[in-house]
């Protein structure tokens, strides 16, 4: 997987403000060759980590984030917080993640 792509995230409290704990200055940059373009879903797992599915190099691709905002490195393979799997023989893409 090759190029540098930027994912910002910020979450949000129950209450709707900003959450002041997650990330540092309240956002997650986050720097990695996982995904060609931008995710195509995210969902909240039932600890607090977070889901990311899209694709790269015609495969699907899942993130998974701790609840901080960190990669998960005890998610997928080699410790890289995603896995990428070739679901059919055409490009496939990680549309909607439910978890």
């Amino acid at each position: 997987m090759e190029g540098n792509n930027r994912l910002s995230l910020t979450k949000m409290t129950d209450a709707g403000i900003l959450d002041t704990v997650f990330g540092t200055d309240d956002r997650v940059d986050i720097l990695f060759n996982a995904f060609e373009q931008p995710p195509h879903s995210v969902d909240g797992g039932v600890n607090g980590e977070i889901y990311l599915a899209g694709e790269a190099d015609g495969d699907f691709v899942l993130v998974r984030l701790n609840a901080g905002g960190s990669l998960d490195t005890k998610f997928g393979t080699d410790g890289t917080g995603y896995v990428k799997t070739p679901v059919g023989t055409a490009c496939d893409s990680g549309r909607e993640v439910l978890i």
